[in-house]
């Protein structure tokens, strides 16, 4: 019979050997990493998620989602632009479901609004449209800040749509007036308004009962705090502690108001791209890209970067006082989200140098 003191021991003994296990290594190595990028964005509060080939699940947090509050995995950030992948994947299904074709033109649904007859849905998606970005206005951001609380549609901030930048399908230019006008087209096909859309069509498929189309939905756990260096003294201020965020929310809309913990953001960007939502021939559409004038490559609401097996497909996210990363590897089968309560940080080395870790800690592991 075992002796107590032995009993002690073994249990001791189990329990290092649980701590320094490779999977346990891993985790660490990742939130090591995590911590070091909080830093060097110089974000309050950071979370990340990452899905392993093996469809092994990591989440992890760093700092806080406001002043006192710990990050957790739990913590809800907003996605800011990562929501054009959910608005594309919606018309794609509408598509699939023979309501629509990419190749309609915009007036066959909005016929009102200039130069309908000459863009296609598809271009809108990919950017190509020519259609001025009502947030490059200078009068935008004022107006939004002039009345925090009220509360935008699309069509208010069509008073912003400049000149058209290019003949359609002859360039491109990001455009998020494009993705307000896929989202009234949505609506009008679907017979329903957006957040019943997005639940019905995407989230309650997959199972995604943490993520929200926030100027309409509930949102029904903790949110974090946004940050901006209001008065620009170097200091970034709690931006959701001094002003309501409805303005900003609504007027983002189905181009960039969604809000999610870093796993949901996670979960998403893996069923879009091996998930059962879209078909072969609409994955294929989307995954159809167009070049853009960074050296980089846009899909119909994805963003790729570089090429191989390094190649990422996803998006970046930037709203006011969040920023966020949201990417899939395909020859590695990794996915990976990083969401952080910063204010207009380029995300895509961040990113990169996540997936950089888990591509290590993964080598590590072997």
């Amino acid at each position: 019979m075992m002796r107590t003191r032995d009993r002690a021991i073994c249990a001791a003994t189990l329990l290092f050997c649980a701590a320094t296990s490779p999977a346990a290594a891993q985790d660490q190595m990742l939130q090591t990493t995590l911590d070091s990028l909080r830093r060097a964005i110089g974000a309050r509060g950071a979370t990340a998620a990452v899905i392993f080939p093996d469809g092994r699940v990591w989440t992890g947090a760093s700092g806080e989602a406001w002043a006192g509050r710990a990050a957790t995995p739990a913590t809800l950030f907003e996605l800011g632009s990562i929501t054009k992948t959910y608005s594309a994947a919606l018309i794609l299904r509408l598509a699939i479901a023979g309501r629509l074709t990419l190749d309609d033109t915009l007036a066959r649904f909005l016929p009102d609004f200039p130069n309908a007859r000459g863009v296609t849905l598809r271009q809108l998606l990919n950017h190509t449209s020519g259609i001025f970005n009502v947030t490059e206005d200078a009068r935008y951001i004022p107006a939004l800040i002039q009345n925090p609380a009220r509360r935008w549609t699309a069509e208010d901030q069509f008073q912003f749509v400049g000149a058209p930048t290019f003949a359609p399908g002859t360039g491109w230019r990001y455009s998020n007036t494009g993705y307000l006008l896929l989202g009234l087209v949505a609506q009008q096909v679907g017979g329903a308004n957006v957040v019943t859309l997005i639940r019905r069509e995407l989230l309650t498929p997959l199972g995604l009962s943490h993520t929200f189309f926030e100027p309409d939905d509930t949102v029904s756990t903790e949110k974090a705090h946004a940050f901006v260096d209001v008065n620009k003294d170097g200091t970034a201020e709690d931006l959701s502690a001094l002003i309501p965020r409805t303005a900003f929310i609504t007027a983002a809309w189905t181009a960039g108001a969604i809000t999610a913990t870093a796993e949901n953001a996670a979960r998403w960007m893996r069923a879009l791209h091996e998930g059962p939502l879209l078909d072969q021939r609409s994955r294929a559409e989307m995954q159809t890209t167009v070049k853009r004038p960074d050296g980089n490559r846009h899909g119909l609401g994805l963003l790729i970067i570089g090429e191989g097996p390094t190649m990422l497909s996803g998006h970046l996210g930037n709203s006011a006082g969040f920023s966020a990363a949201a990417f899939h590897a395909p020859a590695l089968g990794i996915t990976v989200a990083l969401l952080t309560n910063a204010d207009a940080i380029a995300m895509r080395e961040p990113a990169r140098a996540l997936f950089s870790a888990v591509r290590s800690s993964s080598n590590t592991r072997n």
